[in-house]
């Protein structure tokens, strides 16, 4: 949950990641696929300020594992 005026730096201490070779953002170790964005456009909405990407890197990682994906309001698994 975000809150306002929380500390930026070590949020990710106890998650094991590594900086992205397009951007340099922390990218989480183990995850499905990783994707780097760069800011495109900013967009109010209500107390929020919606924040929409271009993708400039994007990686994949095979597994022979379903991915659990949230879908019509439910979490379902990919396969």
């Amino acid at each position: 949950m975000a809150e306002h005026g929380r500390p930026l730096h070590g949020q990710l201490a106890n998650v094991p990641h590594a900086p992205g070779p397009v951007t340099g953002v922390a990218l989480v170790d183990g995850a499905l696929a990783t994707f780097e964005c760069r800011p495109w456009s900013l967009q109010e909405a209500g107390d929020h300020v919606l924040v929409l990407g271009e993708v400039v890197g994007l990686r994949a990682f095979p597994t022979e594992e379903p991915a659990l994906v949230h879908y019509r309001g439910r979490f379902e698994e990919l396969r």
